[in-house]
């Protein structure tokens, strides 16, 4: 694991330094800052293989890299939650960049912007299978706005918007399948590009369930085209098309129809059947107008913390999102274009203090001990239990999940999805949890119905599409609920909220009782300030020794405590001693 500490360019704990680091057996990269990290030169390469780049571990607003390009030529490499925002700075460049031959490649939930070449490229020997899912791609800057070359060979792209861009949306050459599926094209000049090539070859894709809008102002005659006879007389481009959606009257009101072969103006092969894609994970698909909606709530780098202040996305994300709901016709010439937006049309990605992580192995001490797990021992890399070849017991991943993965890829999945942390439920100092859930569902607008199920580790209850969530009393460890919400057109959703109840308690202010002698977490020597009632100590209670207390000044401490504070204000002197540790 290695932590990125500050924003500078390069130096240790930059983000270069940790993609320039990387050891044989691979790391996953987390962030204890949020902002942007300034790309100097052509590019920033990534070469090395195995890697992790987590941006959901930003504390604050999350991670983003501009000024240049960011290129992937390793194999195995997962990037979540991160921005790419390349920027008209006079130099041609793309703001993501799959290099020849790279393999196993998943992106999921970024964003890509303020390209002056395409948004995200692949070149030369094709990449092989990529996934690119819950994404944003959107204002490559004219006068070139485009959003991506796809020379792939095995490819999927799920639930994407590909928005804002005059051209290549993407232009695709995929020598093995791609498979399109889920996506909404939005204000596309171009749009799906089909080879455009007179090369002999055999380039072959699925479009399946996929969404084509124009807005006002920008009306196309077709979705899909340029495919042609290759030098030779032969068609070099086939295509399954299916399912798919097409809005191209301009009236901002979303009511597409299935055109099928009629939105494509190409020379190409129909298929009467998908092309199959032998050894892929086949993407569950939904209706084009159901995808549409998940994308709107959930796509792009997010801030899923219930206890974050801000909005689910940053500034940028929001306007893009704004303009597809409301059929926003826009293009840039310099991502300063984007009135009203700060940073010169960047955004601004504040920072937050990061939470503890004590044995720095990319899960913070709260996290490990709510689990039970020690804080001190680096053990990211311990597999979690599994049986017949699937997990087992507690996890915050979905059920069914196949076995292997780490309690680190555990901690990185809980951040993915909605959740939040709850401290402990104690008697005589109630928690719970109460959020918005309409805040995860914002594509389901036209009267939203929520139900919530499968509460584990408390009970939770819905007023409206607010839950509150209440611990069961004295829990700690994983917790959490199901939530489905149904709109007008009977379009329903269901995801996972995760709650983690943390070891101790909300912080209390003790006195001192003065009826026994013993500091521990099981003897009830302490008065409540606020209730005066009777209680035991827990970790980050704040205590006092008063001169009330005093008949009591020999102090017993058999074990280790944690509190928060401890004040001694009395006459009497008090004494602590015992083979414990405060």
């Amino acid at each position: 694991v290695y932590t990125v500490t500050h924003l500078n360019a390069s130096g240790a704990g930059s983000f270069a330094q940790g993609i320039a680091t990387v050891p044989a057996s691979g790391r996953t990269i987390v962030f204890a800052v949020s902002g942007y990290i300034p790309l100097s030169g052509s590019y920033l390469r990534l070469a090395s293989s195995k890697v992790t780049i987590a941006g959901q571990t930003a504390p604050g607003d999350g991670i983003g890299l501009r000024n240049s390009s960011f290129r992937i030529s390793g194999d195995d490499v997962i990037v979540r939650h991160v921005r790419f925002r390349h920027g008209g700075n006079g130099s041609g460049g793309v703001c993501l960049n799959l290099a020849s031959g790279s393999e196993r490649c998943m992106l999921d939930h970024i964003a890509m912007q303020f390209s002056t070449d395409e948004n995200m490229s692949s070149f030369g020997s094709p990449p092989e299978n990529l996934t690119l899912q819950w994404s944003l791609n959107a204002w490559g800057l004219l006068s070139h706005s485009a959003g991506g070359l796809w020379d792939q060979s095995h490819a999927t792209c799920h639930h994407t918007l590909w928005a804002h861009n005059h051209t290549r949306d993407p232009k695709a050459r995929p020598s093995g399948v791609l498979d399109w599926v889920n996506n909404v094209s939005f204000d596309y000049g171009i749009g799906f590009i089909m080879g455009d090539s007179s090369t002999p070859a055999d380039w072959k894709a699925n479009v399946r369930n996929c969404y084509f809008i124009c807005p006002p102002g920008n009306i196309r005659g077709y979705a899909l085209s340029r495919a042609s006879l290759d030098r030779n007389g032969n068609t070099n481009f086939s295509l399954y098309l299916d399912n798919c959606r097409w809005d191209r009257d301009g009236d901002t009101v979303l009511d597409g129809t299935n055109a099928g072969y009629g939105m494509v103006s190409a020379t190409y092969d129909q298929l009467s059947a998908p092309i199959a894609t032998t050894g892929a994970v086949p993407v569950t698909m939904d209706d084009p107008t159901l995808a549409l909606k998940k994308l709107v709530s959930s796509s792009g780098p997010l801030r899923l913390d219930a206890a974050y202040s801000g909005p689910l996305r940053d500034e940028v994300d929001t306007r893009l999102i704004a303009n597809l709901i409301t059929q926003t016709h826009s293009r840039l010439e310099r991502e300063s274009d984007l009135t009203g937006i700060s940073g010169a049309g960047f955004g601004t990605l504040n920072s937050a203090a990061a939470p503890v992580d004590t044995d720095r192995d990319g899960m913070p001490d709260f996290y490990e001990l709510a689990l039970g797990w020690n804080h001190v021992v680096q053990d990211h890399n311990t597999v979690l239990a599994s049986s017949a070849g699937v997990l087992t017991g507690s996890t915050f991943m979905p059920a069914g999940t196949v076995a292997g993965y780490t309690r680190l890829e555990e901690y990185l999945h809980y951040l993915a999805i909605p959740h939040a942390t709850v401290p402990k439920n104690v008697a005589g100092a109630p928690t719970g949890l109460v959020v918005d859930l309409a805040k995860f569902t914002s594509g389901f607008s036209s009267a939203p119905v929520f139900t919530a199920t499968g509460a584990a580790g408390g009970s939770v209850s819905l007023t409206g599409s607010v839950a509150a969530f209440t611990p069961a009393v004295n829990f700690s460890g994983r917790a959490g609920f199901d939530f489905t919400v149904t709109d007008a057109a009977g379009h329903s959703w269901r995801q996972h909220f995760a709650i983690l109840v943390s070891a101790s308690a909300l912080p209390r202010e003790l006195v001192w009782k003065g009826a026994g002698n013993v500091w521990d977490f099981s003897a009830a020597n302490w008065l409540r300030t606020d209730n005066g009632t009777t209680v035991t100590f827990s970790t980050g209670d704040r205590v006092a020794f008063t001169q009330a207390g005093s008949a009591q000044a020999s102090v017993s401490v058999p074990g280790a405590i944690a509190p928060g504070s401890v004040e001694v204000d009395a006459a009497a002197n008090y004494t602590f001693s015992g083979a414990g540790a405060i």
